[in-house]
């Protein structure tokens, strides 16, 4: 048995732009309390310059850094934003050929095109 919950979210992008998005949560609770998903699209949707990646950043390092949270987002232009604040985070994209990433703490960002 695990002693650590954990939560595993998936968002996926089609060629035509519609978005999906699923969430299993161990503990995530702390991102439904504080609306997280909600933050991620306001601060996109009404900055000047949306970048995907620094939303991610502010989000976890300021929003959750009381709380161990990783945040993987994508915007409707395909660019994909992670960013975590644990000792390890996973991230995979389909880009014509499937490709994982192991992110580890404050040590690498991922930002990849989709298409």
């Amino acid at each position: 048995m695990l002693r650590h919950q954990q939560t595993v979210g998936a968002v996926v992008i089609d060629q035509e732009g519609r978005l999906a998005a699923a969430t299993s949560t161990g503990h995530g609770e702390e991102f439904l309390r504080r609306a997280i998903a909600a933050r991620v699209a306001f601060q996109y949707e009404f900055s000047p310059n949306p970048d995907i990646s620094q939303i991610c950043k502010n989000i976890v390092n300021i929003d959750m850094k009381d709380k161990l949270a990783g945040l993987i987002t994508v915007d409707k232009n395909g660019n994909i934003g992670a960013e975590t604040n644990a000792k390890m985070f996973y991230g995979s994209y389909k880009n014509g050929v499937i490709t994982a990433d192991i992110i580890g703490h404050q040590t690498y960002r991922f930002v990849y095109k989709l298409f």
